[in-house]
């Protein structure tokens, strides 16, 4: 251990990755659903559905890409 580098650096302390966890708050609370009222529940779901859906077909779109390109990679390999 003649390096005096590495002596520094295992000295380094490890910081919380809980950002709540210096200044002793509990951490927030989550919404929760039994709460909401009917139209609002309504609203929430649709808006989940929705984003949903957007995930699902980002997903689709990027797997598409994907494969266009593995195809034209594996078409540029065997020539």
């Amino acid at each position: 251990m003649d390096n005096p580098e590495a002596i520094g650096l295992a000295d380094v302390t490890m910081q919380s990755a809980n950002p709540n966890a210096e200044t002793d708050q509990p951490a927030p609370k989550k919404r929760s659903v039994n709460n909401m009222k009917p139209d609002a529940l309504q609203k929430k779901r649709e808006n989940d559905r929705n984003a949903q859906r957007n995930i699902r077909e980002k997903q689709r779109r990027t797997l598409k890409m994907f494969a266009r390109s593995s195809r034209r990679v594996e078409g540029l390999t065997e020539s």
